[in-house]
């Protein structure tokens, strides 16, 4: 996968049905392996809906970026978010990194920083203080991704994955 083919578009109504299928494969590839196909398929239905995601389509305060390829579709995908703040982010003006995955043969290739650069361009066009994530304690390359770009851990909250209950680091990057 070429860095210089990659291109990211901001994702429209039209495009519920891509994500909802995207989003189920990245988080399959991603996090299977480590929990049950009972609790995968639960999460997968409750996050990943395509009428879920049709509806966070037409929230103002909800935005995903699809990373295309040359001769792929998608290969991931991002969702910035304003719907919620966790209480450890003090600052006013703040948008939550909700999501960002990619395809696992993506992964290493320079797509993620690719991808977390525009969205950190993106919130300091739109003036955000901070740009905040939660992440599963036990995604160290994901931490570590993240530290490596100026995120610091600042807080804890609870992560439900169908009936399996995780603790995720809350991360943040001043802008």
């Amino acid at each position: 996968m070429e860095i210089d083919s990659l291109k990211i578009i901001p994702a429209g109504i039209d495009d519920a049905e891509m994500i909802s299928g995207l989003a189920k494969v990245c988080f399959s590839e991603a996090f299977s392996e480590h929990n049950s196909s009972e609790d995968m398929d639960a999460y997968l239905k409750k996050a990943f809906d395509k009428k879920i995601i049709s509806d966070e389509l037409k929230d103002s305060r909800v935005i995903f970026f699809i990373l295309k390829g040359e001769t792929e579709n998608s290969v991931g995908y991002a969702k910035l978010s304003e719907k919620e703040r966790h209480k450890s982010i003090l600052e006013n003006k703040a948008i939550q990194l909700e999501r960002i995955y990619l395809r696992k043969k993506a992964i290493g290739t320079g797509a993620g920083q690719l991808l977390l650069n525009h969205t950190l361009n993106f919130a300091r066009e739109k003036k955000f203080e901070v740009l905040w994530l939660a992440v599963w304690q036990e995604n160290k390359r994901a931490i570590d991704f993240y530290k490596k770009h100026g995120f610091e851990i600042c807080g804890v909250k609870k992560f439900v994955l169908g009936n399996t209950v995780n603790d995720d680091f809350v991360m943040k990057k001043v802008l």
